[in-house]
């Protein structure tokens, strides 16, 4: 009995990471770093499905003089929860209803060269917020 119940516990303890695992984006167009021509959109996928009506999706350009991570972050930090900021945006992306393993930002059709910042906030299945930011350039 007590053998039984220690392999228990180390299988049920094996089994746990994997059932607290957060959802992770799993790719990114444009990807990370890259120098494109003014993409129409930029998409995500996720290791398991989104609820999309609790998850946010942004571009901003990266105010002249910031690069990298360091910056993109600081302003993800910043925006990524505003209201009412879609003029500062380059993206038209809009909430949606339902539940999806991908979701394409639209962009505006006036992306000057220059670096930008895709930003996310993604609802877990498991309840918590995820957050996450890459940044791609214009030529």
């Amino acid at each position: 009995m007590r053998r039984s119940l220690h392999l228990l516990a180390l299988l049920t303890g094996l089994a746990l990471p994997a059932a607290t695992a957060h959802t992770a984006v799993t790719s990114i167009s444009p990807a990370a770093g890259s120098t494109v021509n003014a993409p129409r959109e930029v998409t995500l996928r996720f290791s398991e499905s989104v609820n999309l009506r609790y998850s946010i999706f942004k571009v901003y350009p990266l105010p002249a003089g910031q690069s990298g991570q360091r910056a993109a972050a600081t302003l993800t930090r910043r925006v990524i929860a505003l209201r009412g900021d879609e003029a500062q945006r380059a993206d038209t992306y809009r909430p949606r209803l339902g539940h999806g393993q991908g979701v394409a930002v639209p962009l505006k059709s006036s992306l000057k060269p220059g670096a930008y910042v895709l930003m996310w906030r993604l609802m877990s299945a498991d309840g918590h917020p995820v957050t996450g930011q890459t940044v791609f350039h214009v030529r």
